[in-house]
């Protein structure tokens, strides 16, 4: 009986030597899993900043870009205005060259009266 005992103590103590190793590998592949968990958190938050700056340059292009819609839209504006202006000129000019040539004519014509008197 004693022989049986020795035999299962030698057996119970073989297997909590193999729970014992279980345990010693499954602790060290945790560590690992801890290890990779935080890296991967590291890599989260780079990643994170890296799409804050992104979204904060993107902000300011897009604000650029509204600011240079606006400026053009006013340049053109001002452009319009000028060549509204620049038509309503020549149509002056325009106007005074036939008042020019009416008054020319009517020299023109006084002139063959005046002659003939």
């Amino acid at each position: 009986q004693a022989e049986t005992l020795q035999r299962d103590l030698a057996i119970e103590h073989e297997r909590l030597a193999a729970a014992a190793q279980r345990s010693e590998e499954m602790e060290r592949h945790l560590m690992t899993l801890a290890e990779q968990y935080q890296a991967a958190l590291h890599e989260r938050d780079r990643v994170v900043a890296m799409l804050t700056q992104l979204a904060q340059e993107i902000a300011t292009i897009q604000d650029e870009l509204a600011r240079a819609d606006y400026e053009c839209g006013v340049e053109e504006q001002a452009r319009a205005a000028l060549a509204a202006e620049l038509q309503a000129a020549q149509e002056r000019a325009l106007q005074a060259a036939r008042a020019e040539a009416t008054v020319v004519s009517q020299i023109e014509q006084l002139s063959t009266q005046q002659a003939r008197l």
